[in-house]
């Protein structure tokens, strides 16, 4: 990174992390970069305005260096919380964080933790093996969901979980049993059709003339069968790429339809959540941060946005709701503290003595039920 910048350490459990934020005047952007031993583990890019003065860059710089360690230093601080607190679905939300910021082994003790607490959270055990799988211990995490399948044998994310394990292997048998039974447990499951559809065309390209497979000419029946499924459930899939994948399939060219294929999972999969909603929750129970408006209109806004291209998703209507109900409350607190303020003006206001009585008494409840909702 260029020379010209801050940096600064920061503590998370029993690690010590590297913040620098730097200008790199030929790209035109500021970049800030989280780093232990020298390995970068996350990154932030913040373009300049063509034209800005030297006294603008270095404010620029300064401010978002200030960002950039403000958020990890609150996220170590809610991790210590959520540590203490021994709340097992705060637990997994954290975990999850922890796992899209690259921090595998804090991310995995958080999953296990959670566990721990309650053994039969099936969604720990989800995110545990998904978490062996990023750290490519393919086989613990593989060990993980059959254990959990013991447990839960009928949960079909179990199963989608299980199948991406073995396919990353290149495991083409084992990756479709996996997605066979999920799609047996659910059969309008629309990515377990994408994924399996997937799952055929990697192995006729890397496998055509596998004796544990069936025929490549039923296998590209297989794709093209899983591929129309899928667009026929979730119009999501129905996208230009997957019409050419689809072509080129029926043509033969499997190298070239698996990439266009690999390009919709990867450029925009509506499966793949960014985590706002979890790192909103442990601000909002932890860290204090999620009761500020404006972080709460960015969460509301991402959620609606969210229901504009899915709106099908039972959810994110859910998540709205609570969102809503937490904006209520900013409000309702607006509301006390404007009685106070009639009361302090003059202390035998009658109607506002009145009404600060009952809505410190209403308002009990409320944070009662907004607590029990997010909980």
């Amino acid at each position: 990174m260029h020379q010209s910048g801050f940096s600064n350490s920061i503590r998370l459990g029993d690690r010590e992390l590297f913040v620098e934020t730097a200008y790199l005047p030929d790209q035109s952007k500021i970049v800030s970069q989280i780093s232990e031993n020298g390995h970068v583990l996350d990154d932030y890019q913040f373009e300049l305005d063509e034209g800005a003065t030297d006294e603008q860059i270095k404010s620029i710089l300064e401010e978002k260096h200030g960002v950039v360690s403000t958020d990890w230093e609150l996220l170590s601080y809610v991790h210590r919380k959520v540590k203490e607190s021994n709340h097992t679905q705060s637990l997994n939300k954290m975990g999850l964080v922890l796992l899209k910021r690259n921090l595998l082994t804090e991310a995995i003790d958080c999953f296990q933790e959670a566990i721990s607490h309650d053994s039969d959270c099936v969604e720990s055990y989800i995110n545990l093996g998904n978490a062996h799988v990023q750290a490519e211990l393919f086989e613990q995490g593989i060990e993980i969901y059959n254990k959990a399948i013991e447990v839960v044998p009928n949960y079909p994310d179990l199963h989608y979980s299980l199948g991406m394990a073995f396919l990353k292997k290149n495991d083409f048998v084992n990756s479709i049993d996996a997605f066979d039974r999920a799609l047996e447990i659910n059969p309008s499951y629309d990515s377990a059709h994408f994924t399996l559809g997937k799952v055929y065309l990697a192995s006729m390209v890397d496998a055509p003339n596998s004796s544990e497979m069936i025929p490549s000419p039923l296998r590209q029946r297989k794709v093209l069968d899983h591929l129309q499924k899928a667009v026929d459930i979730n119009s999501y899939f129905d996208q230009p790429n997957l019409r050419e994948a689809m072509k080129e399939i029926q043509n033969g060219s499997f190298e070239a339809a698996l990439n266009l294929l690999n390009e919709i999972e990867y450029s925009d999969n509506y499966e793949i959540e960014n985590h706002f909603d979890e790192e909103f929750y442990l601000r909002f129970m932890f860290g204090g941060k999620g009761k500020d408006e404006e972080l709460l209109s960015e969460y509301i806004d991402k959620l609606k946005q969210k229901l504009e291209k899915s709106p099908n998703y039972p959810d994110v209507h859910n998540r709205l709701g609570v969102a809503y109900l937490i904006e209520c409350r900013n409000t309702f607190l607006k509301a006390i503290a404007q009685f106070r303020a009639a009361l302090k003006i003059n202390p035998s206001y009658k109607n506002a003595k009145k009404n600060l009585k009952l809505a410190e008494n209403e308002g009990k409840g409320f944070i009662i039920l907004l607590r029990a909702l997010l909980k």
